[in-house]
């Protein structure tokens, strides 16, 4: 059974656009990881809000909602 979009149904479901929480989740993983690896001291300022958004290509309200939930 194909999906509306010509690919399969689980094609479709893999590659399903990310929920906003998600991406919030992918961007405290991240901060989390440069701490852990040693790229960001802890206590460390982070970039501004835009910069970080613009940095791993996200919107600033996702960026926000990451602080939001460190």
């Amino acid at each position: 059974m194909a999906a509306v979009d010509g690919r399969s149904p689980v094609m479709s479901a893999a590659f399903a656009p990310l929920s906003d929480s998600g991406r919030a989740d992918m961007v405290v993983r991240r901060v989390a990881e440069a701490v852990t690896i040693g790229l960001m001291a802890e206590g460390e300022q982070l970039p501004s809000e835009s910069d970080l958004a613009c940095q791993l290509g996200v919107a600033n309200g996702t960026v926000r909602e990451a602080l939001a939930i460190l």
